[in-house]
């Protein structure tokens, strides 16, 4: 516990000191943003109150090569896709796959809607879905023999949906930040920028890694 103390000070101290590093004309500079700039930039940054951003869904392309479409097969294999479909629709969902593969033309399969596993919504496919996600649209696409192209539409709950809103809707103050031996502002405006990047990128990596 003492090295944990002591670490934390040692941090506490070090940042003081880079604080104190900071030159003066710098210092008065931020404390020019923080009076006249900060409150201009966060309320032309922030959406009215009669408006609302959200995002509803996010939507991931996974294109499969001959060398790897055995990879979707197994995928659809492992999560018992293909028993949903098949039992829903009357048909071999893998078949349909591979025989897609062989012809000229290009074909479009529905395969349906994953559900999480409390959903009770009827003619759905249940299995775990990844967190803030709410459910799943899944499509393959054969645009060219060699390629199939499975579709993702990941529909996010109501708590993330309504995320990108509250992310954009608080206000920001400017902090420094030192790049080599400069100093720069990083505005309300850059920093909600940055959250919005940040976020997009999160649900991307939730709905990949799961």
């Amino acid at each position: 516990m003492k090295n944990i103390l002591k670490k934390v000070n040692d941090f506490i101290d070090e940042n003081l000191k880079k604080e104190n590093d900071i030159p003066e004309k710098v210092k008065e500079g931020l404390t020019y943003y923080h009076n006249e700039e900060d409150p201009e930039k966060n309320l032309v940054s922030t959406p009215p109150d009669d408006e609302e951003i959200s995002m509803k869904s996010i939507w991931i392309y996974e294109a499969y090569t001959p060398n790897y479409i055995e990879n979707l097969i197994n995928g659809i294999k492992s999560n018992k896709i293909d028993v949903f479909y098949n039992k829903s629709n009357q048909k071999d969902l893998i078949n349909i796959i591979r025989n897609s593969r062989q012809g000229s033309s290009t074909r479009w399969i529905n395969i349906g809607l994953l559900v999480p596993f409390n959903n009770d919504q009827p003619h759905t496919c249940s299995m775990e879905l990844p967190d803030g996600i709410s459910k799943i649209y899944l499509k393959i696409h054969q645009y060219i023999p060699s390629i199939t192209v499975l579709s993702y539409q990941f529909v996010l709950d109501d708590n993330e949906e309504t995320r990108l809103q509250k992310s954009i809707s608080e206000n920001y103050k400017t902090y420094i930040k030192k790049r080599n031996k400069t100093y720069q502002y990083v505005t309300p405006i850059n920093q909600k920028r940055k959250k919005l990047k940040i976020l997009k990128e999160k649900y991307i990596i939730s709905v990949l890694i799961g």
